[in-house]
């Protein structure tokens, strides 16, 4: 049983429960973002105010995220610069959704990223600066990679990872 077969199958949300329902070729990434979250406006209100993660963000791994446009229907978009991997140095376009919330409010959100031969999806969670706090976003991403063997080289090709990204380059010590 592939993951959209159990997700589906799974007591899942009225916006999961439509994707499951949607023809195979609006379940792709692209599909997703560009027709199912926009047909699915009767399950979130405007998300007018959650602008508050527009502009340029680093994660601890030096990659730059910029959201450029927060829409008032929450679309997102922007574009990623990976600062590792096969595609460092290159700017990648990035679209998404951002949950209504009250202004400035802890927003969710989620963005994706189409490299060369992989896929990245990431889900979030705005947070504001608080005492001695800067603002963060705070991020899981999972990576599809392309498989081009046999099928049974399928589990080598998914990674995930949490992500922290602040206004300010982030420098971690492992010391």
């Amino acid at each position: 049983m592939n993951v959209l077969n159990f997700v589906c199958r799974s007591g899942a949300s009225p916006v999961i429960r439509r994707i499951c329902k949607a023809p195979l070729h609006y379940r792709n990434v692209a599909g997703f973002v560009d027709n199912v979250a926009s047909r699915s406006k009767q399950y979130s209100s405007s998300t007018a105010g959650n602008d508050c993660i527009k502009g340029t963000w680093f994660n601890e791994l030096g990659s730059t995220m910029t959201i450029d446009d927060v829409s008032n229907d929450g679309s997102i978009t922007g574009h990623y610069q990976t600062a590792v991997g096969r595609t460092t140095g290159i700017q990648f376009p990035m679209i998404g959704k951002v949950s209504s919330s009250e202004k400035g409010k802890n927003p969710t959100f989620g963005f994706v990223v189409n490299w060369k031969q992989s896929t990245t999806s990431w889900v979030g969670q705005y947070y504001p600066a608080e005492g001695s706090r800067k603002e963060v976003l705070m991020t899981t991403w999972i990576l599809r990679d392309f498989v081009s063997g046999d099928i049974k080289d399928d589990w080598e090709s998914t990674l995930t990872s949490r992500d922290l990204f602040a206004r300010k380059p982030v420098t971690i010590s492992y010391n």
